[in-house]
């Protein structure tokens, strides 16, 4: 318990000491200007799932804090910095595998990704900045745990309610080929009724989706793309001892809205997860056991407060 304890305390310190240098170091150079942002706070929970080789079956409960924030470094600055971080926390129970075999339980991920941004003119800006991660089975070392990189690219807003953004993610990888993962932003207003947006910010993929705005601040929208999380395992099992462990599918989600008076937005979704997929490997990334899982349907809740 103590183990699982000090990691937990370490990945928070990793997100909370990179958050506070962060504001710190530009605080002092942007005393003009603000910042603005949003916090989300969520919980999901998806349901008993079988898998297939081993015969068994597996569920997991997942918790998430996720915050972005943005300002310019003064009001006449064509420069601004920008910040996203997150927190994961997994919770797994796996059911009816052979005796012996138990992959993983608690995961906790944590994600910093600081950026400057360089106004060209009104439509064209550049981005660009450090990304690095902690993902970690509970009990796991924290230097085995954790990866890095960079990410760039470009954005250009043609005209209100329009915006196309192109990049690339570079980063290290829990024993696998370093990640170059393209980088593809669109939030396209196409009318009152209707947007579309896409997020892939990070290496755990990204996703499409619609979105349609009915009656007064409601919401209701479908999104999917394909999620990927890999992460390091303690030393518990001898054949997988700070091994990896990775879960990988195709989440259609649906989702409904409803923003209040104050800004509050409040979130309910659901949905199912295609094309999935369990891996198990060694220390050096040979794999030691690779299982489909059939669809899993999941359900969850939301709330995302602005600043």
């Amino acid at each position: 318990m103590q183990s699982c304890t000090r990691r937990f305390d370490l990945a928070f310190a990793f997100l909370l000491a990179g958050a506070l240098l962060l504001f710190v170091t530009t605080s002092l150079a942007v005393a003009e200007t603000e910042w603005t942002g949003s916090l989300t706070i969520g919980a999901d929970y998806q349901g008993w799932t079988d898998i297939d080789d081993p015969q068994g079956e597996f569920d997991f409960w997942h918790a998430n804090v996720a915050g972005n924030a943005q300002r310019r470094l003064s009001e006449d600055s064509k420069w601004s910095i920008a910040l996203q971080g997150g927190y994961r926390a997994f919770g797994y129970r796996f059911d009816g595998l052979p005796l012996g075999i138990d992959p993983w339980d608690e995961t906790h991920v944590v994600r910093l990704s600081p950026r400057m941004v360089y106004a060209i003119d009104q439509e064209w800006s550049l981005f660009g900045g450090p990304v690095g991660e902690f993902s970690g089975e509970s009990g796991a070392r924290f230097s085995k745990a954790i990866r890095g990189g960079a990410l760039f690219g470009a954005q250009w807003r043609p005209r209100p309610g329009l915006m196309i953004g192109l990049g690339v993610l570079g980063m290290t990888a829990i024993e696998d080929d370093f990640l170059i993962q393209p980088i593809v932003l669109v939030d396209w207003q196409i009318n009152d009724q209707w947007r579309l947006s896409t997020q892939s910010w990070t290496s755990r993929g990204g996703r499409l989706e619609i979105i349609y705005a009915f009656a007064d601040s409601w919401e209701a929208s479908i999104a999917g793309g394909r999620e990927r999380e890999r992460f390091r395992l303690d030393r518990s099992s001898a054949e997988s001892s700070e091994g990896v462990g990775e879960e990988s599918s195709l989440p259609i989600t649906l989702q409904i809205s409803k923003t209040l008076r104050s800004a509050l937005k409040i979130d309910l979704y659901g949905g199912i997860a295609v094309n999935g997929e369990l891996r198990v490997e060694t220390e050096t990334g040979d794999k030691i056991a690779v299982s489909d899982f059939d669809r899993s349907f999941f359900g969850g809740a939301a709330i995302t407060v602005p600043f």
